[in-house]
């Protein structure tokens, strides 16, 4: 027989082995599961996310240039967008033509990115079965996956820091350095992490004797390079005077915005770290959204235990992971890898000893955690119970994944995956946080948008109009999700608008709507019909501090407000100021308003 070409024998050394093969069905096999359970929201122009109302709306002035000028809401958010956030928005939105449109695409490429970069990331350690499984283990993890919907700028977060632990583990140094250039542009706090965990893996390098030269020159180029990148990071996050100075904490304390409960943001006081580490430090393993339990005698049983013991077990493991390579003399987990850890701590307590200056603390744990455990289990248990051929290669000792070395490490993927599905489920509960929908208060903002001019301005409930400017492309005198706190002098401003807001959909009379209206320059204001019965009055809440007079303005008989003298259909000719109604908003002209009470003795 014929011996085989040398060529062709390292072309089947190179080919995924049946344990691969079968690792990568299952992983195919959930990311069709994955596609098909967001498939009616994902790429449907009518579904977005809440927070896409604040971030997505400024993309409308890359075809309408002139549709928000000037507008304080446009202006505030558009500040938020990075630079290459907003430049790659901008592209994209040119070319579908709409920015919800333009959010699901960059989801797909946040998803794909994040994806890809921990394959190969895993794949270059430990071997294709292993990166297969990380793949699925990363989409499994619904609660970090659902903060890329609707493709906003914290979802580049995942991508960045699977991306930095790629070029990590194959230690190429100069992709890193591009990397952290554009991770200024995009995410800072997952730039943040990623630089520090670097700059500690250099300095360990730097005294270490085997690695001390290069780390060294590395190192000092890093150190020459931090100017530059702070310098990007002030540009990145910079603010306009009409924003003012971010808060700190001690000033958060004492505004009811940030108060927990019923704040705006409600992040006062601090959360426990411990408390904060089991909600958003241990995302692959369990979830809030998914609550653990069975099935017992017509009796659901939740493990209310679990939340609470999984966490040091976790860690347990993961210590028992490091021990168990030393014992066996292995490298279970990259010593470059672990950096990270130390890392994702540091920034995290350093966001709780400088909030809000650093942001939101959580936001510390919950990416960098996930990308960190994930590559670390994934790595860890695939070399640590590989069964390694003698004749291996240092380089690709763990590449060669046939069945009968890969059955202990896959045994204990079994254990791990039991444990994942215990304390998260399928992974496919709810719908990626896909919770808005442009009809979800009818027609109105479809109407808006078609019949209104574009230079029109409107108001409303805040909580009500939240989509209008995403949705009806059009300016907002208020919106709930546009109000931050964060920002104290546009805080102040915004507020006046809540209360103004507030005031005139709860109006005791038309005259009162106009007279708060007009001295503001809104052509056009929304009401919600079905904020109006006796039971939706009663329950109605605002956050703090406008919660006191929100119970004062609902206060009075459901009879008792301007909503209740409009005409109970439209009618064009003895009432030309209401334009639109059907059986969940109406719409009114301001204008038209105070010229129909002129006419008919409602001013005097």
């Amino acid at each position: 027989m014929p011996r085989l070409p040398e060529q062709v024998k390292r072309l089947f050394k190179k080919c995924p082995s049946v344990t691969s093969l079968l690792c990568g069905s299952l992983c195919f096999w959930y990311i069709y599961l994955f596609w098909k359970n967001l498939s009616p929201f994902w790429f449907n122009p009518k579904w977005t996310t809440d927070d896409a109302f604040q971030q997505s709306f400024p993309f409308h002035a890359v075809h309408h240039p002139h549709i928000f000028e000037g507008d304080l809401l446009y202006n505030a958010m558009k500040g938020y967008l990075p630079p290459l956030h907003y430049g790659l928005g901008y592209l994209l939105t040119w070319l579908v033509g709409d920015p919800v449109m333009m959010g699901h695409w960059l989801m797909l490429i946040q998803i794909v990115l994040a994806a890809l970069f921990m394959f190969l990331g895993v794949r270059a350690l430990a071997g294709w079965a292993p990166a297969f499984l990380a793949v699925t283990w990363l989409l499994h993890t619904r609660h970090t996956m659902q903060r890329l919907t609707g493709g906003l700028q914290r979802g580049w977060a995942l991508p960045l820091l699977a991306a930095f632990v790629y070029f990590l583990l194959k230690k190429n140094h100069t992709a890193i350095f591009i990397l952290l250039l554009l991770g200024c542009l995009l995410h800072p706090p997952a730039t943040v992490t990623c630089g520090l965990g670097y700059g500690l893996f250099l300095c360990w390098g730097a005294i270490t004797p085997s690695t001390r030269s290069k780390c060294r020159r590395i190192l000092c180029l890093l150190i020459a390079l931090v100017p530059l990148y702070a310098a990007v990071l002030f540009f990145t996050t910079r603010r306009p005077a009409y924003m003012g100075d971010v808060v700190n904490y001690t000033q958060a304390e004492k505004m009811p915005e940030f108060t927990n409960p019923g704040g705006r943001f409600p992040f006062v006081p601090l959360a426990d770290p411990w408390e904060e580490f089991k909600i958003f430090g241990f995302q692959p393993f369990f979830q809030p959204i998914y609550q653990p339990g069975i099935w017992w005698q017509g009796e659901y049983l939740r493990f209310t235990w679990w939340r609470d013991g999984l966490g040091i077990a976790i860690v347990a493991v993961f210590v028992l992971l490091l021990l168990a390579g030393l014992y066996r003399r292995r490298q279970t987990i990259p010593c470059r890898l672990l950096w990270m850890f130390p890392a994702i701590l540091i920034t995290y307590f350093a966001a709780r000893l400088f909030a809000f200056k650093l942001f939101v603390p959580d936001r510390y744990l919950q990416y960098p955690l996930t990308i960190f455990w994930i590559s670390a289990f994934s790595i860890g248990i695939w070399r640590l119970f590989y069964r390694l051929p003698l004749s291996a290669a240092a380089n690709d000792r763990y590449q060669d994944s046939r069945l009968a070395r890969a059955w202990p490490a896959l045994a204990a993927y079994l254990i791990l995956a039991i444990v994942i599905v215990i304390g998260s489920g399928k992974g496919l509960s709810r719908h990626t946080n896909f919770n808005r929908v442009i009809d979800q208060n009818g027609e109105v903002f479809r109407w808006i948008k078609k019949r209104t001019p574009e230079n029109a301005y409107f108001a409303g409930h805040p909580n009500y109009v939240d989509g209008l400017p995403l949705f009806g492309m059009r300016r907002t005198f208020a919106t709930t999700e546009t109000t931050h706190p964060f920002f104290p002098v546009y805080l102040k401003e915004m507020m006046r608008r809540l209360e103004i807001s507030l005031r005139a959909h709860y109006a005791k009379d038309l005259k009162e709507l106009v007279t708060l209206l007009k001295p503001e320059g809104v052509d056009y204001f929304v009401f919600s019909n079905l904020k109006f019965s006796t039971e939706a009055l009663k329950k109605e809440k605002y956050f703090k501090p406008l919660d006191s007079l929100v119970r004062e303005l609902t206060s009075r008989p459901s009879t008792d407000y301007a909503f209740r003298q409009l005409p109970p259909e439209l009618d064009p000719v003895n009432h030309p100021y209401m334009l639109f109604k059907d059986a969940y908003s109406v719409v009114i002209n301001v204008n038209k308003l105070e010229e129909h009470l002129i006419k008919h003795g409602g001013f005097n």
